[in-house]
């Protein structure tokens, strides 16, 4: 039971930033903000515009309407899963340089979406 424990203590660790995540959007549905904080406030859609409408419409199994509601909707789920594994010396993530690739598609489809006015709204 003792090992149980520790294990769930570093699995905890490991994952902190999901349990932010939750918590967030907890705070969100409590305050009854639906729409994105950044295009509240400035009024312009943020480059992760259409993110949670892209994942529930995978969930429903419509691909093509999760690809339009934001291309790159894999990426963020993708990090999320493979950010603990970070540290491991055989790992391709733990090199800054995917990192910065990654952010770099984010901004350049931000550009072209905002070009473009290709946002989901």
């Amino acid at each position: 039971m003792k090992d149980y424990l520790n294990q769930t203590k570093i699995d905890l660790k490991k994952y902190w930033y999901f349990l932010v995540l939750i918590f967030f959007l907890i705070l969100l549905r409590i305050f009854s903000i639906e729409n994105c904080l950044i295009h509240l406030i400035f009024k312009i859609p943020c480059p992760g515009c259409g993110l949670t409408r892209a994942y529930l419409s995978l969930f429903k199994g419509n691909i093509i309407n999760a690809i339009e509601f934001h291309p790159l909707f894999l990426l963020p789920l993708i990090a999320l899963l493979l950010f603990p594994l970070r540290n491991k010396k055989w790992f391709i993530f733990k090199h800054y340089l995917v990192w910065w690739f990654i952010l770099s598609l984010f901004i350049i489809c931000y550009i072209i979406r905002l070009s473009f006015s290709l946002f989901p709204f």
